[in-house]
């Protein structure tokens, strides 16, 4: 073998040892990732199903290899990847689509648009209202048939790792419970009745290793018999919506939301529980939030009245990241706090929300890419393996 062709299989090893795996944060040089061009401010439109620019083909899909959304199971969803030119100014933002959504950005990048990424409303008072994207829905409410006794048709707990459990339901009786709630960065609030709580979802996820959204509060019970009252559907989820830039991340009068639905009310009994907050993770060599701009992953709240209202959504997830060598500057509202209803998890709480910085984290100005992929595993033993082959073929070359 040559030596040219050595150099080829060591640059080849090299290379392969050091890309990484779809890591959190992503990277905006990721070759599989192409460009859509320069953002001036207009208003677009993102489908994280189609993978569609305003309409148009353009977005890159991000398997997470999660296991599909369920009661109290399920996620991450796989990731929307949309990629932009430096310079770019990111104005209002439409995201459609079940799959989680990340916007990234070959340089400067400047947010000062409404991105709404938070859960959404269904029709109907017993549906569980959908989740934002990469997010479960809420669990439907019990719909069981006047003076039959029989089981709800179709109520369910919160989909989600974080799901809410659906309310009691009481046959004959007005002993009914409210829907538990989502939870996420923060648990969800429990509910209760007449015959006994319900749980709430435990707090799940780490923006910097996964992408993912919030989880649905319960469907909320009802009573059967003569005085038959159905349940009312628990909330969505918050959205997960990723924003990187390579340079700075600069947020001008932004307004972000990843907010968890409301549990729904019906007749004041049986209420759905809160959706919690969804998941955002913002990243850049640089990152400033102006005083003018507002973050938030708050849960949703508690639905119906009385002994039977459901339990308060659990705050999201936020995270920052920017270069250990660049600057952090935050002026604005950012929030992930519970949801109002019932429960012992409903205080505000600020450890959800994390500002942390990282060595690989974009570029800074006249430098080559750092980049902000995380390597394999095996980094060590494929550039271990690929020295030792060229320095075995450098011997059998000088034989």
């Amino acid at each position: 073998m040559t030596t040219r062709t050595s150099i080829l299989v060591g640059a080849f090893l090299w290379g392969i040892s050091t890309v990484g795996a779809n890591a959190i944060p992503l990277n905006p040089n990721n070759p599989s990732f192409s460009s859509l061009g320069l953002l001036n401010g207009a208003a677009i439109t993102l489908d994280t199903d189609a993978l569609t620019f305003n309409g148009g083909v353009g977005g890159t899909l991000v398997d997470q290899s999660g296991v599909t959304f369920g009661e109290s199971v399920g996620g991450p969803a796989d990731i929307a990847v949309f990629l932009f030119d430096g310079n770019s100014v990111l104005g209002n933002v439409t995201i459609t689509g079940s799959n989680a959504a990340a916007i990234l950005f070959l340089g400067n990048a400047t947010v000062s648009g409404s991105i709404d990424a938070g859960a959404r409303v269904t029709s109907g008072a017993t549906a569980g209202g959908g989740g934002g994207p990469g997010a479960g829905e809420g669990g439907r409410g019990f719909s069981g048939l006047a003076n039959e006794r029989i089981p709800g048709l179709g109520q369910s707990d919160g989909f989600g790792p974080g799901g809410g459990e659906k309310g009691n339901v009481d046959n004959g009786g007005s002993n009914d419970s409210g829907g538990a709630a989502g939870g996420f960065g923060t648990k969800g609030g429990d509910a209760g009745g007449g015959i006994g709580a319900v749980a709430g979802g435990e707090p799940y996820g780490d923006l910097i290793l996964t992408l993912e959204g919030g989880s649905g509060g319960g469907g909320g019970g009802g009573f059967q018999g003569f005085n038959f009252r159905a349940g009312s559907g628990g909330g969505g989820g918050g959205g997960a919506l990723e924003i990187g830039a390579l340079g700075s991340l600069i947020f001008d009068g932004a307004l972000i939301d990843a907010d968890g639905g409301d549990g729904k009310t019906n007749d004041d009994r049986g209420g759905g529980g809160g959706g919690s907050g969804g998941g955002l993770l913002f990243h850049g060599f640089d990152i400033t939030v102006d005083v003018d701009t507002i973050i938030t992953a708050n849960g949703g709240d508690a639905g119906g009245a009385g002994g039977t209202v459901g339990g308060c959504g659990g705050g999201g997830l936020i995270t920052f990241l920017n270069n250990t060598a660049g600057t952090f500057g935050n002026d604005g509202t950012v929030s992930a706090n519970p949801g109002d209803g019932i429960g012992t998890d409903c205080d505000p709480a600020s450890t959800n929300i994390a500002f942390l910085t990282a060595l690989d984290v974009g570029e800074a100005p006249n430098q080559g890419p750092a980049g902000t992929s995380v390597p394999e595993p095996h980094v060590g033993l494929l550039l271990g393996l690929g020295l030792a082959g060229l320095l075995l073929l450098r011997r059998r070359n000088k034989r």
